[in-house]
């Protein structure tokens, strides 16, 4: 099943340029063969199940062999299959096994928050918001698989569409230009015993928290990882290789040009997890990782809105200090994320939970945002409980925790946008309870509040949805409620 993950962004989603009818044309060609698929699965199911006992009573009359009711048996099976799924060729031996799932979210939205400069100047944002993930994968021979996932919204950080928006189309209320989807996800994996080698747009492999990495990010590139199990204790390392930005042209090098040549931004990430299970039901886990970047100080050579360096506001260029905001140079971050799963406080599971961060390069980010004064700014973290794991119906569970960020403790493009608004220099609480109606749907709420950590500092970052970089925060509120199907 899909996970069920808060995402929002509202003032840079992406705006087709494309007609609707065009948009939805293409829309309707990969549902269809994602639907294909699904039907040949039913229809191979359905003659097997219907051919099987009548075989069955032939061989046990004498009336065929075996090996003949074993040749009727498939060939009626290809017969069906090659009528009911066209040209798609399910029986295809290399095809071990296919899944369709997805996931629809709707969502009621209130974001409040107030800065320091105009004084009390106050931003609220009522909105309605839904989300669609399709996703298909599927296992073939010889250890490879694969996965695609489509979504509503280009934007990085969100699939949400906002109600009543129809901001690309003047055809009148209800258009279709919001509505468009995308690739979410794409990728292969080849697994060789404890080994799983994936390449392409994945979904997150590292253990971490939404603190440091928002969990519904597919990050794009190479992962490594070694998964292995010995007595109590659960072993995985990662060793992840993401193109984090690459440069506008497409292309490392331009003819006739006297400019540097440009190179992708890579984001390098190593990772050790360990998990003791205590028993059946109990165990601690402790997963370090160390996240460094290359090419990151090459400044005008690598595209917007990475390249520069983090540095201070300039007011007569706000294209500039939009880039420096959002600027990688700096950055190296160490993540340790903790946590303590026991069923021996209450009937129902109790999840302790912990994320540390430290930037050890934090002294000189501060010196490039002309601010030494700030350089102890490097630290970042987050303590919470969580009671109960709702997975069915009638089953509930709430979460709740406290979290700081300090300005050049971590990549503020990665960072939570709901509970901190993908911004530095906060600290607050949230609290969280979903209940499941039926097994697949569910009810969910949010609450979260932060406040400037340190008042001679901004909030640093680029938050998408309450205005624009270099905000100074002093106050935020989000309220969320959703309505959850997962299939």
């Amino acid at each position: 099943m899909g996970k069920l993950v808060a995402v929002t962004s509202f003032r840079n989603i992406r705006q087709s340029t494309k007609p609707a009818y065009i948009i939805m044309a293409k829309t309707s060609k990969i549902i269809v063969l994602l639907g294909a698929f699904a039907l040949g699965v039913a229809v191979q199911s359905a003659i097997a199940q219907d051919s099987g006992p009548l075989l069955d009573l032939l061989v046990k009359k004498g009336t065929i062999t075996d090996q003949e009711a074993e040749d009727l048996r498939a060939a009626l099976l290809k017969q069906n299959t090659d009528a009911a799924a066209g040209s798609l060729n399910v029986t295809n031996p290399g095809l071990s096994s296919m899944r369709l799932w997805g996931d629809i979210r709707v969502r009621m939205e209130d974001r409040e928050a107030t800065q320091t400069s105009p004084p009390n100047d106050h931003i609220e944002l009522d909105r309605f918001r839904y989300r669609l993930r399709l996703g298909f994968d599927g296992t073939l021979s010889d250890d490879w698989s694969f996965g695609l996932r489509i979504d509503t919204n280009s934007n990085d950080r969100s699939s949400n569409v906002t109600l009543g928006t129809n901001k690309s189309t003047s055809f009148g209320p209800w258009s279709k230009g919001d509505d468009a989807i995308n690739i979410g996800q794409v990728f292969a994996s080849y697994k060789p015993g404890d080994w799983t080698f994936t390449v392409g747009k994945m979904p997150l492999p590292l253990t971490t928290t939404n603190m440091v990495w928002y969990q519904d990010m597919a990050p794009e590139g190479l992962n490594e990882q070694f998964k292995h199990s010995a007595g109590a204790l659960d072993y995985k390392v990662d060793l992840a290789q993401f193109i984090y930005g690459a440069p506008p042209t497409g292309i490392n090098n331009n003819f006739g040009t006297a400019t540097v040549s440009s190179r992708d931004i890579l984001m390098l990430a190593w990772q050790v997890s360990l998990k003791y299970n205590v028993n059946k039901t109990d165990y601690v886990q402790i997963s370090p990782v160390l996240y460094t970047y290359v090419n990151a100080n090459l400044g005008n050579a690598n595209p917007a809105p990475f390249n520069g360096v983090f540095s201070a506001p300039i007011p007569a260029s706000p294209t500039l200090s939009a880039i420096s905001q959002q600027a990688v140079n700096n950055l190296n971050v160490i993540e340790i994320p903790l946590e303590y799963d026991t069923m021996n406080l209450a009937p129902k599971v109790v999840r302790f939970f912990g994320d540390f961060g430290l930037n050890t390069e934090a002294t000189a980010r501060a010196d490039h945002y002309s601010r030494p004064d700030l350089s102890g700014q490097s630290i970042a973290y987050q303590a919470g409980i969580q009671y109960g794991k709702a997975t069915k119906a009638g089953e509930w569970d709430a979460k709740a925790y406290w979290q700081q960020i300090d300005l050049f403790a971590l990549d503020p493009n990665l960072i939570d946008p709901d509970n901190f608004d993908s911004l530095t220099n906060l600290k607050g609480w949230v609290v969280n309870g979903n209940y499941y109606l039926t097994d697949a749907v569910s009810l969910g709420s949010t609450l979260s509040h932060a406040i400037r950590a340190d008042d001679h500092a901004p909030t640093g970052g680029d938050s998408q949805d309450t205005g624009s970089p270099n905000l100074i925060l002093r106050n935020y509120w989000l309220y969320q409620f959703d309505l959850n199907i997962k299939f």
